[in-house]
């Protein structure tokens, strides 16, 4: 900030509080002017662009500054008349008054049609360029170029929910549509008492006075503005770290978190650490993410706004040379269950510890980290591996034998969590295979239609529909019916109910095949397509769940998971309704940051939405959009729009957002709705995300997952990724709502 800058802005504050200025120094070393009556703040642009490259670009150096403490650049003084911007940019529309170094005395626009100025106030007329020169007493001159963009239409803070500790102070960018501007923007609080303006600019700063709720409002010069609710609570009388001792090899990196007590707040968790030579942080905002460099003994120490901290002792060990299985080779029965162990070298480290299997049809992984738990599902020989952080690989062979006809098996699960209205985590229980189908005939179902299946309780259950009858027509085929649920050896029917003919094909044959009059038959366990296409090339694809093992919930393996998020092709795909698509921006922009993988932005996402959010009825439904050409475009918007917004609301909500920003980064993601497996017992209504990748589906729920969160917000991804076919006991498809594009009128 210039001299100038600060001279205006001293000045300015003097008038709005009666001659009286306040000025603090806060944690960056910026200075704080805070304006006891007013409830705008004085805008003065920090800079005069706004877009969202900026905003990212701001907040880097933003973060640069905090890292080092040191104040930005001043612009050298020069003698003779000059500008406080060599550049700026203005809404069309849009009136602002320039400032100069010294009086001008006179004012030349060198295209009147795109903007005029009189006595220093610039009149954006249409878009385009325009120079503005401004000369002083002695006929010496400075320039200044304005672009004129468009209008915004909208305006959003990067945050729509925030909740900071009394004292607290806290900067909100404001994010408009790319291709537009708005030099003039003004913030303000709705309840002073709560939180107070202690900036503006193209940020505007708050400050968190007592605890209770407000607003922090923008506008914008053309009326458009926007919201983000802050909740105050009292300053933390103390932190914890996630972890207070950790032991890593050289190169491998970490994540910790940190919480503080219930009633208390603090959104600024800083992350440092003792000797950057050992550990090398490379996040230190909200979680601390940072390298162990090389051997020997550092920490990572959390700080909160008010000066509260917490240490974790880092140990770092040469990095892994050999992983040792607790066993080479096991042999097992269809339908038990068993645990690897691991370990590394002797004085060689390795947190990360990561167990996958080679064929999930034959092992179903249950845990994959640091341990590795599985369930033999199906007969035949696999390989499980663990994998360090650092591709160091060792494999136990597993062969399994067909079940026992008199056996026994006794598997349990027991999760703990709270829920509000769906699935909880709670249902425990132990669920017996006594080596029946699982349909509760003894044998194979052969029955030409719906598969059954049945409840660990036993209940019957039919899949959503005996059939699914396609229709065919203006270049689009229809389905009754888009997800089929069946177990091995069930058959399933897909019949044509209009419209001429068509021809069917399997995306996996070992998991379900189809014949040429529509019969699909359950192979093995998994999930793929049955793609339906027409004589002029249009298609459809029913998805076919053939179901595994169902005695336990079967947990994601996050690295086969990451894989596959790596792997996947992507097509970015925006909603076309540009409030939704300005607030996945400036979500993206806080949550992602440099040299982060597709796999690191759907966590980041999924984790956003259950840290972030709560679950709740208000409003979840709170926009209605016009103008989509399908129906399910329409609903995904609609439903995605609150929780962006408000961080408030339901499973579809939830589901409906994580659509949405899947589809942005590229993914084909659909909601789905189907029965999920109550605490209480029973099945209940549930809506959830379906993301395809190479014809295979993943579950994925962040509203659960909300629910399974301790105090320190630590996301468990137990809900992330999941297989369908091995976790029917708790997910139940029933329907999916196909995205087709965002297309509108």
């Amino acid at each position: 900030m210039n001299l100038f800058k600060k001279i205006m802005m001293i000045a300015a504050a003097t008038a709005l509080v009666g001659g009286t200025t306040v000025l603090a120094l806060s944690a960056s070393q910026t200075t704080v002017i805070t304006e006891e009556n007013s409830d705008y703040a004085l805008y003065v642009p920090d800079d005069p662009q706004t877009t969202e490259e900026e905003i990212k670009a701001q907040s880097k150096q933003e973060d640069e500054k905090k890292q080092t403490s040191s104040p930005p650049e001043k612009k050298k003084e020069e003698k003779g008349i000059s500008f406080e911007f060599d550049s700026l940019s203005l809404g069309l529309g849009e009136s602002y008054e320039l400032k100069t170094s010294i009086k001008a005395v006179k004012w030349e626009s060198d295209n009147e049609k795109v903007a005029k100025v009189k006595g220093g106030r610039v009149k954006a007329q249409q878009k385009g360029s325009v120079t503005i020169t401004a000369y002083d007493e002695a006929g010496k001159s400075a320039k200044c170029k304005i672009t004129v963009k468009n209008a915004p239409d909208s305006v959003a803070f990067d945050r729509y929910d925030l909740t900071l500790g009394a004292g607290e102070t806290y900067k909100l960018n404001a994010v408009i549509p790319d291709g537009s501007a708005a030099a003039g923007r003004s913030f303000s609080s709705s309840d002073k008492e709560v939180l107070g303006v202690t900036k503006s600019g193209w940020q505007g700063e708050f400050k968190a006075l007592k605890p209770g709720i407000s607003y922090a409002i923008v506008k914008l010069y053309n009326g458009r503005e926007a919201s983000c609710q802050i909740t105050v609570r009292e300053a933390p009388d103390k932190v914890t770290i996630s972890r207070s001792e950790l032991t890593l090899g050289a190169g491998e990196r970490y994540k910790l978190s940190a919480g503080v007590p219930e009633g208390m707040g603090s959104a600024e968790r800083v992350y440092r650490s003792s000797d950057e030579n050992i550990i090398k942080m490379t996040k230190t905002d909200w979680t601390g993410e940072f390298k162990a460099v090389k051997e020997g003994t550092a920490w990572v120490t959390v700080r909160t706004y008010n000066g509260k901290e917490s240490s974790c002792k880092i140990t770092v060990k040469k990095a892994p040379e050999s992983v040792t299985l607790s066993k080479n080779s096991i042999e097992m029965s269809v339908g038990q269950h068993y645990t690897l162990t691991c370990s590394v070298n002797d004085g060689a480290a390795s947190s990360l510890r990561t167990f996958r299997s080679s064929d999930s049809s034959i092992l179903k992984m249950t845990k994959t980290q640091w341990a590795g738990a599985f369930t033999a599902v199906g007969e035949g020989t696999a390989w499980v591996t663990v994998r360090t952080y650092n591709g160091i690989e060792t494999s136990c062979k597993v062969v399994v034998k067909p079940a026992s006809q008199n056996g026994n098996n006794n598997n349990s699960y027991n999760n703990n969590g709270s829920d509000n209205g769906t699935w909880n985590g709670n249902n425990s229980g132990n669920y017996n295979d006594d080596g029946s189908s699982s349909n509760g005939s003894g044998g194979t179902n052969n029955n030409t239609g719906g598969g059954h299946t049945t409840a660990p309780d036993g209940t019957p259950w039919s899949s959503p529909s005996d059939d699914t009858v396609v229709y065919v027509g203006n270049n689009v085929i229809t389905l009754t019916n888009n997800v089929a649920v069946l177990d091995p050896d069930d058959q399933y029917s897909i019949s044509v109910g209009s419209g001429g003919a068509v021809s069917y094909s399997s995306g996996n044959t070992s998991i379900a095949t189809v014949n040429d009059n529509g019969i699909v038959t359950a192979v093995s366990s998994g999930n793929t397509n049955i793609y339906i296409k027409d004589s002029s090339g249009n298609t459809a694809k029913l998805e076919v769940i053939v179901l595994g093992d169902r005695s336990s919930c079967a947990y994601p393996d996050m690295y086969s998971v990451a894989e596959a998020l790596d792997s996947a092709p992507l097509n970015p795909m925006k909603t076309n309704y540009q409030p939704i698509d300005d607030m996945v921006s400036g979500i993206f922009s806080r949550i992602f940051t440099d040299g982060m993988s597709n796999s690191d932005k759907v966590q980041a996402c999924y984790d956003y939405l259950a840290q972030t959010c709560t679950y709740g009825y208000d409003g979840y439904k709170a926009v209605s959009i016009d103008g989509y050409h399908n129906d399910e475009d329409k609903e995904v918007a609609e439903f995605s729009y609150c929780i962006l917004k408000d961080q408030l609301g339901t499973c579809e909500n939830f589901s409906a957002a994580f659509v949405v920003m899947m589809r942005r980064l590229g993914y084909e993601a659909n909601q789905v709705y189907g029965q999920v497996a109550m605490s209480a017992g029973g099945y209940d209504g549930h809506y959830w995300a379906d993301v395809e990748i190479n014809g295979r589906h993943y579950l994925f729920d962040p509203q659960v997952e909300r629910n399974c969160l301790g105090e320190d917000k630590y996301v468990n991804h137990y809900f992330y990724g999941m297989d369908p076919a091995y976790n029917y006991n708790m997910y139940r498809y029933e329907y999916m709502t196909c995205v087709h594009g965002f297309a509108r009128y």
